[in-house]
């Protein structure tokens, strides 16, 4: 009975290894998010100077990022995303970069 069981349990596990996965290329479902805008430093550059708090919210289908000059931070590019680096004494926006 144990061989049996052991048997069907590792043709479950293995068929489920078969089973088909989604491809990058598909579609995203209705009510998925919207496409991601390509970053673009361009249009916040007026924030370089001026105190991190005036730094705004993401615009819908954008991502921002604020960061300190001397704080850890993930190495991921993402195409659409606005990154502000800030000096974390005196707190003014050194930098505006896409990634």
């Amino acid at each position: 009975m144990k061989i049996a069981l052991t048997l069907i349990a590792v043709g479950a596990l293995s068929l489920a290894a078969c089973a088909p996965t989604q491809d990058a290329s598909t579609p995203p479902a209705d009510g998925a998010q919207p496409n991601p805008i390509a970053c673009q430093p361009g249009d916040y550059q007026e924030y370089v100077g001026r105190n991190r708090s005036t730094i705004p919210a993401a615009p819908a289908g954008r991502s921002f990022r604020v960061l300190c000059s001397s704080c850890a931070a993930t190495m991921d590019y993402r195409f659409d995303r606005v990154t502000f680096t800030y000096d974390d004494t005196s707190n003014l926006v050194t930098r505006v970069a896409c990634g």
